[in-house]
């Protein structure tokens, strides 16, 4: 269908629509297939728009009042009407604008970053939309409930790290299994298992008489003695989550943890734990519409600070859940995050290889620190210093400088793989990370210099 352009207005007669431009839309060719089968809603145009719609228009984010979740919100519409008109594309907005037939196009412009269809799958959309836009989601039938086998022999990558406070104790994610080391020595403290899956995520509580681990669907929480000669007990259960546990955190007090994970592409899940008695208090599973990374209490107890792969950090308000302030800026992946000491400022790691600084009460971006050479993947600001530890996939472990510059302030050498968990002593002189290669390592944060490296063969033995 083609509208008349006057002047720098396009007229939609159909819709009785008067859309201002600063320039008509150059349209994307659009590649319509030969095909006898029907376009399936739930096995291609969904996972279109999921992967280039409902960032911006799904879960938590409607930009626009327009779902894109499923079928009936595409139906029902936004503020620019309905989407869909059922059997002919050049009269749905969704289309038109996909395409770049009509203002305002979509992806928006100023959203660089963003990746409009492709013409093959502009040609799906139209296909399908001609045909009646069918919803065969019901038609689906559910996978198979996943069955976890063993880990293969040797596979044993460190996918997360922590540190005590003190910096005494230092656990790291072998595996499947929690290893503790003694940090002033090296020597191996305990070992924990049960989980049969790799160990994604790992933190101590502040006084390090706590440890949780999160892994496929739950979580585990061990009291840690104070007395190293004396057994871990069994640890407390948390679950079930819907898939990987990849962050979590103590509150300040030590009565709550928040863990987060999700179904990729899917959903993002967070969950706030009474961990005195194990009930769950509150989900904030429809706060992000991707999978969640990075969760960190505010230094008072009273905010949870989230990055996702839906590219936002959002915080919010712990006693209720409400969301308080939501930042945009990374244009990939959110997956870390923590607070400055005093709870003014926070620090993100993004799949897009950069450290972001933001303002909490303005909400503003404050700075870009110099980039890493892959992935951020984990990220922890030492209280009181200006001092922020990132771990990268470029089996590089940074200290950076959060204000001023930006800039790297020492580099952490050693590993030779994708880094994947990085933690700091509260006074930041000892620096633990891990990673693809196996090897846990302990630097001294003040120079730089190598104290240890525990190599996986010290502790691959079978337990028990």
């Amino acid at each position: 269908m083609n509208y008349p352009l006057i002047g720098l207005l396009l007229v939609l007669p159909s819709m009785n629509t008067l859309i201002v431009v600063d320039d008509p839309p150059s349209p994307i060719a659009v590649t319509v297939p030969t095909r006898e089968k029907p376009v399936s809603y739930s096995r291609e145009i969904a996972e279109i728009l999921d992967a280039k719609c409902t960032g911006c228009h799904g879960g938590a984010v409607v930009e626009g009042k327009l779902a894109m979740d499923d079928v009936a919100g595409l139906l029902k519409g936004g503020k620019h009407g309905p989407s869909l008109k059922a059997g002919s594309a050049d009269s749905s907005l969704l289309f038109q604008m996909a395409a770049h037939r009509v203002e305002p196009v979509m992806p928006p412009k100023q959203k660089k970053d963003l990746k409009p269809l492709t013409s093959d799958e502009l040609g799906l959309l139209k296909l399908w939309i001609d045909a009646g836009a069918k919803d065969d989601s019901a038609e689906v039938v559910p996978p198979a409930p996943l069955t976890l086998g063993e880990l293969p022999p040797g596979v044993r990558p460190i996918t997360a790290v922590d540190l005590t406070g003190n910096g005494k104790l230092v656990a790291a994610g072998w595996g499947n299994q929690v290893i503790l080391h003694d940090a002033a020595t090296g020597r191996e403290v305990a070992r924990l298992g049960g989980h049969r899956d790799l160990i994604q995520s790992l933190r101590f509580n502040h006084d390090g008489t706590k440890l949780a681990a999160g892994s496929y669907q739950v979580v585990t929480v061990w009291d840690i003695p104070a007395d190293r000669s004396s057994p871990i007990g069994p640890p407390k259960i948390f679950g079930s989550h819907v898939f990987r546990v990849l962050a979590l955190d103590f509150s300040p007090d030590g009565r709550l943890l928040a863990t987060g994970g999700g179904e990729p592409s899917r959903s993002g899940e967070i969950k706030i734990w009474n961990l005195a008695d194990g009930a769950l208090i509150r989900s904030l599973d429809s706060l992000h519409s991707d999978t969640v990374f990075g969760l960190r209490f505010s230094p008072d107890g009273t905010r949870l600070a989230s990055g996702s792969a839906d590219k936002f950090l959002k915080i919010s308000r712990v006693d209720d859940g409400k969301e308080l302030k939501s930042f945009e800026g990374h244009t990939h992946h959110v997956l870390a995050v923590d607070w400055s000491g005093d709870g003014k400022e926070l620090v993100t790691g993004g799949a897009d290889s950069v450290v972001k600084v933001w303002d909490f009460e303005t909400g503003e971006q404050l700075r870009t620190l110099q980039a890493a050479g892959k992935q951020v993947t984990a990220v922890r600001w030492v209280p009181g210093k200006p001092l922020v530890a990132g771990a990268s996939g470029d089996s590089t472990v940074r200290y950076w400088n959060p204000t001023g510059n930006g800039n790297v302030v020492r580099t952490f050498s050693g590993p030779t793989d994708y880094v994947f968990g990085v933690a700091t002593s509260a006074d930041g002189k000892t620096v633990a990370a891990g990673g693809a290669d196996g090897n846990l390592f302990l630097w001294n944060g003040d120079d730089g210099k190598l104290i240890r490296k525990i190599e996986p063969a010290v502790v691959a033995r079978p337990p028990g």
